[in-house]
């Protein structure tokens, strides 16, 4: 048997103290990584706990938004500083408490904010009304102004948006006294129903006429039957009025059809066209627009075309087909007395979306005495005043147009 050969020993090597370094690491890099993030993230939370209690000690002011405005903010304080001195001024001029009615309605172009409406009775004139706010008014809140909207209507105006619009009650002999009706009928609320349209249909014309309403016929001039349907008016004792075709917005998609008005005439020819137009139909008592939500637009051009009927002592009833109707301008420009639709009943060609409609006529009527309806020869706009007018409550009369005051402002 071989003898074992003894295996020589082998020496322990030496390590410098970056070779221990390097193996430590090696050996505890797991539990160097987790102490590590530890320590970042007490350190993190360190100079966060200090900056926040600095900040918490030394608060510093934002910066003011040079861009933006709390419009609606300042208007809604100054409208509740405004219903306040409105109140006082009520109080002063010794007016009905019963008598006051409000609501509100959003504000266009601001409808966070809404507008107060406010009905009440004054033993005052209007002028007097007027003198004794606006006294007030500049005391107090200067940035608040008080305009003429109406016969007995004022708007209050804070920063040129509208904030209250206020109706005055006035004793109702003076309003009988002021449109030359009877007494019995001013102490009533008023509506006037005027139909469109009117010249074609004469069978329907007919119907609304020997409805016994006096309802106020808008005719046509260049109608096929203008003069059956001008016959049928007069024999029954019915306000006629010439119904003056103008451009409209959506032209030609919409076309007003002959006779029309458009912006891109001079004024002669416009003066040349309304004339002939209110030639045709000389029994006319006034002139209101068909279509025209372009050419009412324009101020210059209704002036030309009101001017005509002042000179011949006619009025005009705007239609409204547009919000931005300059009528109400031109006429006080041109001193044409004025009327402005408030309803228009059959949008929709529905009995009770229109029987709505003139409930919502009889709303406008209580709250300003007078009310403006326009509808169209349908046979469901007429069934749906039939129905209505049977019904009428005590309050509420129907009258002829030319009957109500004017609202020239």
């Amino acid at each position: 048997m071989p003898p074992d050969i003894e295996q020589p020993e082998q020496e322990e090597p030496s390590f410098s103290k970056k070779d221990f370094l390097f193996r430590f690491i090696q050996k505890y890099k797991r539990e160097l990584g987790i102490a590590c993030c530890i320590f970042l993230l007490l350190f993190l939370g360190t100079i966060i706990l200090f900056f926040a209690q600095k900040e918490a000690v030394e608060p510093v002011a934002p910066l003011p938004l040079v861009y933006e405005e709390t419009l609606a903010s300042n208007i809604q304080e100054l409208a509740i500083r405004t219903d306040a001195l409105l109140m006082r001024a009520l109080i002063e001029l010794k007016a009905s408490p019963d008598s006051i009615e409000v609501f509100a309605l959003p504000t266009q172009g601001h409808e966070d904010f809404k507008a107060r409406f406010l009905g009440f009775y004054v033993p005052v004139s209007p002028e007097e009304f007027a003198q004794h706010l606006t006294k007030l008014l500049q005391s107090h809140l200067p940035e608040v102004s008080l305009v003429v909207s109406g016969p007995r209507q004022f708007s209050l105006l804070i920063k040129g948006i509208r904030t209250h619009e206020l109706f005055l009650e006035i004793p109702k002999k003076q309003i009988a006294e002021e449109a030359k009706i009877p007494l019995d009928i001013a102490a009533k609320d008023r509506i006037a129903i005027v139909i469109d349209d009117l010249g074609e249909d004469t069978q329907l014309a007919r119907k609304f006429a020997e409805s016994k309403l006096p309802i106020t016929f808008a005719i046509w001039p260049l109608a096929s039957h203008r003069d059956a349907t001008r016959k049928i008016a007069k024999q029954n004792k019915l306000d006629i009025i010439v119904h003056l075709p103008m451009e409209p917005r959506s032209y030609p998609q919409a076309n007003p059809g002959p006779g029309a008005l458009f912006l891109k005439m001079n004024a002669q020819k416009i003066q040349s066209i309304v004339k002939k137009n209110l030639d045709l139909i000389p029994d006319a008592v006034g002139v209101n627009n068909h279509m025209g939500s372009r050419f009412t637009e324009d101020q210059a051009a209704m002036y030309t075309v009101l001017k005509i009927l002042a000179d011949r002592g006619l009025f005009f009833l705007d239609s409204r087909t547009t919000g931005k109707s300059k009528a109400a301008y031109a006429a006080r420009e041109s001193s044409t007395p004025f009327y402005g639709r408030d309803v228009f009943l059959d949008n929709q060609l529905a009995i009770p979306y229109i029987l709505g409609q003139l409930k919502t006529a009889e709303k406008v009527a209580r709250r300003r005495g007078t009310a403006i309806a326009i509808g169209h020869p349908h046979e469901e706009t007429l069934q749906a005043i039939q129905t209505w007018a049977a019904n009428l409550p005590e309050d509420i009369v129907i009258v002829p147009l030319s009957s109500l005051p004017f609202q020239n402002h």
